[in-house]
């Protein structure tokens, strides 16, 4: 469980690495709004009139560097994701003595990724040795003594489509949690982040704004001629959202592998 901890931590510190970047970026924006100091006009500061010129220039520019933020952003909360299903995968396969203790979702969903991998291996960024290994794998836990070394656990994250809510959801499931989303909005710390009242409405905001921010990252990974910038502000209040929703994802992802234990079979 410590795992899931150093994951939440490193994906903590990645997103305040964010907010400073964006910090730089409204300072700088100021800078360039701003005018020379008298006190300076008659002093030679060459690096400092130099930035100011650039700054001044750049200004409408800026937009970019936040928009490439966001994007990082959402790329960094998927993988944050993908390491919580991965670590708790790996746990649940260390509790359990033979492969049908585990959660029957557990694997059958293992099952179709493996033989999707292995029908389409470069789908998902494999080749065809690597799929082959997982096949192997598969076979063995069905035909060999258990070895949870044979549970290729970091196939139960992969996903075709960016992880909006529903996709979300879906991955959750194949561990077995049943209304991961549900959970989300008890969350106090989650309602105190979005200003809401009840579950429902802390459900429902979270899965708009993540729906919303992976919506913002395809437009701006494939902007138009009328594609509009996020300013700052918005990359703060993203990143202030995501901080409260990834540290209820670790609550309750550390919760589930807590209280989990392998069925009890005939």
């Amino acid at each position: 469980m410590d795992r899931l901890q150093i994951a939440c931590d490193d994906f903590l510190a990645d997103l305040k690495r964010i907010e400073h970047l964006i910090d730089l970026v409204q300072v700088m924006r100021r800078f360039g709004a701003s005018e020379i100091p008298e006190i300076l006009e008659n002093n030679e500061w060459e690096a400092a009139e130099t930035l100011w010129h650039r700054a001044k220039e750049r200004r409408t520019d800026l937009p970019l560097i936040s928009g490439s933020l966001l994007m990082y952003l959402a790329g960094r909360f998927e993988f944050y994701v993908r390491q919580l299903v991965e670590v708790t995968a790996e746990e649940m396969a260390r509790k359990v003595d033979t492969y049908l203790d585990l959660p029957e979702k557990y694997r059958n969903n293992l099952k179709k990724q493996v033989l999707e991998i292995a029908q389409n291996p470069s789908r998902y960024g494999f080749d065809n040795v690597v799929a082959e290994g997982h096949l192997k794998d598969f076979a063995a836990l069905l035909n060999s003594k258990y070895d949870p070394n044979h549970v290729s656990s970091a196939l139960l994250s992969l996903t075709e489509a960016n992880l909006k809510s529903r996709v979300l959801s879906d991955v959750t499931k194949r561990l077995g949690m049943k209304d991961v989303w549900k959970d989300v909005g008890k969350q106090a710390s989650l309602k105190l982040a979005l200003d809401t009242a009840t579950d429902g409405e802390t459900t429902g905001e979270a899965m708009s704004k993540l729906d919303t921010l992976m919506d913002d990252r395809n437009a701006l990974a494939h902007p138009t001629g009328g594609m509009t910038f996020p300013d700052p502000e918005k990359v703060i209040e993203t990143a202030k959202f995501i901080e409260a929703l990834s540290q209820s994802l670790r609550d309750l992802f550390l919760v589930y592998l807590a209280q989990w234990e392998p069925e009890v079979t005939g």
